[in-house]
């Protein structure tokens, strides 16, 4: 890309919806820590819902999402959390 060539943008998740309070009670199931929450009315502009739609990245990529349940997207994050590198990389 650096050099002229080419690029493609993709959407990259399961095309499937989750609400962010599904999402806040699975951390708090997996990580066992509370997840501070102030609810508040919705604002203008909002939209209903948010969905990647990655048929695109499969179509001309092969990828598809290795997992499709939040539960274990969750479980693998806070793994590599609260690992060893605590979420680093190593330099």
């Amino acid at each position: 890309m650096l050099g002229g060539g080419s690029s493609l943008q993709c959407n990259l998740g399961t095309g499937i919806g989750i609400s962010v309070k599904e999402i806040i009670e699975v951390a708090e199931e997996v990580t066992g820590k509370k997840v501070p929450v102030v609810y508040g009315p919705r604002r203008d502009g909002d939209p209903e819902q948010l969905l990647a739609d990655p048929s695109l990245a499969r179509e001309l990529l092969g990828w598809e999402a290795s997992h499709r349940e939040v539960k274990p997207m969750i479980e693998s994050a806070w793994k590599w959390l609260s690992g060893p590198r605590q979420g680093r990389f190593p330099r």
